[in-house]
């Protein structure tokens, strides 16, 4: 196998482990059962990508001359990992704060980064023949989900501001703090969420980039 093969394999690797952490993501926040389990597949495979990671720099240090530039293929590495380290993120929060129910905002989020990382994971397969036509109308699907995924955001903002406000009518002490501990756990959530769709668009611009380097 090639060096340049042992690069396309590595990335798609890494693709693949986001794609398994985004569907167990989806099982934290929508299956209490399987919450647990799932959240340690995510962690499993933010470690799997590091591997990957270390394995394609080592790779790289190693090789002189790329069908890829050398700088793209140590970025596509770090924007790979930037999805994987950021759902890992989010289950570093949820096991923080020990948070059990999710609100309707975040499970779409969740269901946005999974789309958005199945895109990503036929786009890699492709990177070695992908036209800069057909990337470009992948990168215009991953920006609107990633504009859903933002609006939703600002919906759960918004939501867990009405409750502060109505928590501070209720002149409840206890009921105010409850709603302002919420208010500071999912702002710090929905974002970490929202983020992982920015790593995704990102990976998506930055394949654009390369497809057209290459003048396809």
């Amino acid at each position: 196998m090639s060096r340049d093969d042992k690069f396309q394999k590595l990335f798609e690797k890494q693709i693949e482990f986001a794609v398994d952490a985004a569907t167990h993501l989806h099982a934290v926040f929508s299956d209490a059962e399987k919450a647990q389990a799932a959240e340690d597949r995510v962690l499993a495979r933010e470690h799997e990508g590091d591997e990957c990671t270390r394995q394609g720099h080592e790779l790289l240090s190693k090789t002189f001359i790329t069908k890829l530039d050398k700088s793209d293929i140590e970025v596509m590495f770090k924007k790979l990992d930037d999805i994987l380290d950021s759902m890992e993120g989010v289950v570093r929060r949820i096991r923080s704060h020990s948070v059990k129910q999710f609100t309707p905002h975040s499970v779409q989020i969740v269901g946005i980064i999974m789309k958005m990382t199945s895109e990503l994971q036929a786009m890699v397969a492709q990177i070695q023949k992908l036209s800069s036509q057909r990337a470009s109308e992948i990168v215009g699907i991953l920006k609107a989900l990633e504009r859903e995924a933002d609006d939703l955001r600002w919906g759960c903002i918004k939501a867990l501001a009405d409750n502060v406000s109505r928590a501070v009518k209720s002149q409840d002490a206890l009921v105010l703090g409850i709603a302002q501990n919420e208010q500071y756990v999912w702002e710090q959530l929905i974002s970490k969420l929202e983020q992982t769709t920015n790593h995704c668009f990102h990976l998506a611009v930055t394949i654009v980039g390369v497809v057209r380097k290459e003048g396809r």
